[in-house]
């Protein structure tokens, strides 16, 4: 019972001397924050601006297209792909395993 006893104490005080850096980490100021600016009172805040989106720019205007078309273009994007992979299941080669493909939809 001693030597269990003996463990806890010592387990218990390196958890204490281990938590004493990251007690300090979390209470150190970040080099970067710096305290709020108080502003007048008589000035309103700024706005935050929302950056653009990553697939679309905010600025460019948004043109309604038809769902027949999109269906046609993903179908004709599916149609070169198979073809794609049937010539490469046909005669396994390395220069067409990193062919670029032909559809239009890929980057």
């Amino acid at each position: 019972m001693l030597m269990f006893a003996v463990a806890l104490f010592f387990s218990l005080f390196g958890l204490a001397i281990l938590s004493i850096p990251f007690w300090l980490l979390l209470t150190m100021p970040r080099e970067g924050a710096q305290a709020p600016a108080e502003e007048p009172e008589g000035k309103p805040a700024p706005v935050a601006v929302s950056p653009s989106k990553f697939f679309a720019d905010d600025r460019a205007p948004l043109v309604p297209v038809p769902a027949s078309v999109l269906v046609s273009r993903i179908e004709d994007h599916v149609r070169l792909e198979q073809a794609a992979a049937k010539s490469f299941v046909e005669s396994p080669t390395a220069l067409l395993l990193h062919a670029p493909t032909a559809s239009p939809l890929v980057n």
